[in-house]
């Protein structure tokens, strides 16, 4: 369910392979087959193997050519969607080749009608019943024993369409078991065998300052945070797993899943879908009273009709944009907030956790985790640098951050002067992210540039930002959005972690954590790494 901060066009995680990569790839995009809108997170597993990879929010992936040649087969599944299987040789290259997925749901009249008539769907159709029952079954549906997944980790931030300060990782997380004390640092723990940051991606200290370790703070006043002082973003994401963590309080408003999600929360029974055949209670749920509240609560949850297991957990928290200071309603109130995906509501965090059957037992499929935040700070946008080249009559400028391409056309924005007189700018071009080459109709400025003197000229450059939105030469005030996620690759029951294996300390930075030389085959495992730019 996590919603987007952008509208996006396209976009396609690129598939980097650890220790090798074989250059030409296969591009696939999954889609509803009627609505022709993509499907998020959809599993592609290969057949006879127990690792696969899962597409991303647009419903893309890639894989390398090697394994089209191979004739592996995939199988695509989502839930909601008739599962797919095809060969890889279907995919062609040089191409974004579609897949189709076919709804396969049944709407709540159907459903109450064959709950009465037949033993398709029996039972409670009561949701808190249907809900409580889950819960109280998740030592059953979940692995009580050791086990491990192995997984591609990714945090960054999201500013104005653009990633920042992307870290990404392949690691293996070891659990204990459901039974036991949630993320107890003994019980359940973390090997990294891959971690960087990608430079080809944006990099802002100023934005990793403001979001990370004790000031995330998620609107200007302080008065929503995460409140934690942990630097770990992968065991900030761990901690908003409530389904693994249904013993111990999570997060707002759901708290303890045992204990207060029923509680706090109204449910609808809204309809059944299917998941590789499997049916599941689709329920949506809001907090109760949100209407004259000031933030909300609101999510979906799957839930299997035959084992009660919980398949998948969305949940999001906003503002209310009704409401006023005196805790009612306030209709003539005009919202100017933060939108996303057209919404008129400031949504302050977004969890999706879902979970995939092997066997008789659910495993984590992918958690993700994303936070709104603030930053206000004394670093603005301005020029570090300026160049003077006369023989092609242009200035390079050079910026203390990235440049937003869509402000620099204009060249009505540019006006230079040296000793007075006024320079006609001919044209403006960017030569790298942080780079402008301004071109000059004329050039009175001599032919060696160690004869021009800085003081000469008067530069004045307007409208133009930089890619969070800041104006030159203005103080920073930016709204992003900072993300966790981890996508399991493959699963590993009854698993113990091997000796000597190093840990990574969750208290600490994943920057100073240990790098393991594992014995696993890496070459499996996919770090995906999405496109630098993306597109409206």
């Amino acid at each position: 369910m996590r919603q987007t901060l952008l509208l996006l066009f396209f976009l396609i995680f690129c598939v980097i392979v650890v220790k090798a990569q074989t250059g030409q790839e296969a591009f696939a995009r999954i889609m509803d087959a009627q609505t022709r809108q993509p499907v998020s997170y959809a599993t592609i597993q290969f057949e006879n193997s127990d690792n696969g990879i899962i597409a991303n929010e647009d419903g893309d992936f890639r894989i390398p050519y090697e394994l089209v040649e191979q004739n592996i087969g995939l199988i695509i599944s989502s839930i909601g969607y008739t599962t797919v299987r095809l060969q890889a040789s279907r995919l062609q290259p040089n191409i974004v080749n579609s897949i189709f997925l076919n709804p396969k749901v049944e709407e709540l009249e159907m459903v109450v009608l064959q709950s009465k008539k037949s033993n398709k769907i029996s039972g409670n159709l009561e949701p808190t019943y249907i809900i409580s029952r889950a819960i109280s079954t998740i030592q059953n549906n979940y692995p009580t024993k050791p086990h491990s997944f192995l997984s591609y980790y990714r945090d960054y931030q999201m500013v104005n369409n653009s990633y920042y300060n992307l870290n990404e990782g392949i690691l293996e997380v070891f659990d204990k078991g459901y039974n036991t004390v949630a993320y107890d640092a003994a019980r359940t723990r973390a090997a990294l065998y891959f971690y960087d940051l990608n430079d080809r991606f944006y990099v802002d200290s100023t934005l990793i300052n403001a979001t990370y370790g004790d000031s995330k703070t998620l609107d200007l006043d302080g008065n929503v945070s995460l409140e934690t002082k942990i630097k770990n973003e992968l065991e900030l994401l761990n901690i908003h797993n409530p389904i693994r963590n249904f013993d111990r309080s999570t997060f707002s408003f759901i708290y303890e899943l045992r204990s207060d999600f029923v509680v706090n929360h109204n449910f609808t029974l809204r309809r059944v879908v299917y998941e590789d055949d499997e049916p599941l209670f689709e329920i949506t749920f809001v907090t109760k009273d949100s209407e004259l509240t000031e933030y909300v609560g609101e999510g979906r949850i799957f839930i299997s009709q035959n084992s009660y297991a919980i398949h998948r957990l969305d949940y999001q928290v906003y503002s209310n944009p009704n409401y006023s200071t005196f805790g009612t309603v306030n209709t003539s109130l005009s919202n100017t907030a933060t939108q996303r995906k057209g919404s008129d509501r400031v949504v302050f965090f977004e969890v999706s956790v879902a979970y995939k059957r092997k066997g008789e037992l659910m495993y984590p499929n992918y958690i993700t985790f994303n936070n709104r935040f603030v930053l206000k700070g004394n670093d603005p946008f301005q020029i570090n640098d300026m160049q003077l080249d006369p023989d092609s009559k242009a200035v390079l400028i050079s910026f203390n951050k990235p440049l937003d391409p869509t402000t620099i056309g204009n060249m009505n924005n540019y006006r230079f002067k040296y000793k007075g007189s006024r320079l006609i700018v001919k044209s403006v071009e960017q030569k790298s992210d942080n780079e402008l080459l301004v071109r000059m109709v004329n050039w009175d400025l001599g032919s060696s540039s160690e004869e021009l003197k800085s003081e000469d000229f008067d530069i004045r450059i307007k409208r133009i930002r930089d890619m969070t939105g800041a104006k030159l030469n203005q103080s920073i005030k930016v709204t992003g959005y900072q993300f966790r996620e981890i996508f399991t690759q493959e699963v590993f029951e009854q698993k113990e972690p091997e000796q000597g294996l190093k840990f990574v300390e969750k208290s600490k930075s994943l920057l100073n954590a240990p790098i393991n030389q594992s014995t696993i085959d890496l070459e499996k495992y996919w770090v995906n790494s999405p496109l630098k730019k993306t597109e409206d």
